[in-house]
């Protein structure tokens, strides 16, 4: 299986079979971090800041990641966010008629 190289925030790089996800990696790293962990940032080995992606996204090709706990503000957001469409969706579900706005 063909092998890529995952560069973490520290500078250590992790082999691993393409297609590992980000919550394999942290589990990997550690229980408690996979457990924590909320959403992961990978970007390309030259790029700057990358893109949040979900923890269960299959890794394609070399990356940095970073794994985000509720201590960095980008994987509040993501949480934030999550949590209202499930509200929203928790509402159309017990009234069926009700219009959602943005805002």
């Amino acid at each position: 299986m063909e092998q890529i190289h995952v560069t973490l925030p520290d500078g250590s790089v992790k082999d691993v079979p393409k297609g590992t996800t980000p919550a394999d990696i942290a589990r990997s790293i550690s229980p408690r971090l996979a457990d924590a962990a909320l959403v992961a940032r990978v970007a390309q080995p030259n790029d700057g800041e990358g893109e949040l992606i979900d923890l269960r996204r299959p890794l394609e090709g070399d990356v940095k990641l970073q794994i985000l706990t509720e201590k960095d503000p980008d994987a509040l957001f993501v949480f934030r966010h999550s949590a209202a469409h499930l509200l929203a969706a928790a509402v159309m579900d017990l009234y069926p008629n009700v219009k959602l706005g943005i805002g």
